[in-house]
């Protein structure tokens, strides 16, 4: 417990989108808020590399920002330097790794495993691979 409020997960979320390095985040017991969360989620949506996030799973925006911490688990990354770049999708070599990671994750109270593991290969599929292309 580091006792963060909501205005102190406001200070926090202004760097999560440039920490490029941290893939586990607990904010668990802590007294943040909606309003905190929420703002986390929409830093979520701008991080590449938090890969777990650990708060209260009755925040409204919970889902969100675990989605987002799916996607990077799931290989979100890849994917955005690949077509920051220009280049064609993740390689098919690349794909036995990313599926295993995608398998890794687990159902909690809210989502079964198979639809935490549905939405991060819909998001892989529809831009990381040749088979759809932008």
């Amino acid at each position: 417990n580091n006792k963060i409020t909501s205005s102190g997960m406001e200070i926090l979320c202004s760097r999560i989108p440039s920490m490029k390095t941290l893939a586990t985040l607990v904010l668990t017991n802590n007294s943040f808020d909606d309003q905190g969360a929420e703002k986390l989620a929409i830093a979520m949506k701008e991080n590449l590399s938090i890969g777990r996030v650990e708060c209260n799973e009755n925040l409204l925006s919970y889902k969100t920002i675990r989605y987002y911490a799916d996607l990077n688990w799931g290989g979100r990354k890849i994917v955005k330097q690949r077509l920051d770049s220009g280049k064609s999708p993740i390689q098919q070599s690349l794909w036995p790794l990313v599926l295993a990671r995608v398998n890794g994750l687990a159902g909690d109270q809210f989502t079964s495993a198979q639809e935490r593991q549905a939405e991060v290969l819909y998001f892989l599929l529809q831009y990381g691979s040749a088979i759809f292309p932008l």
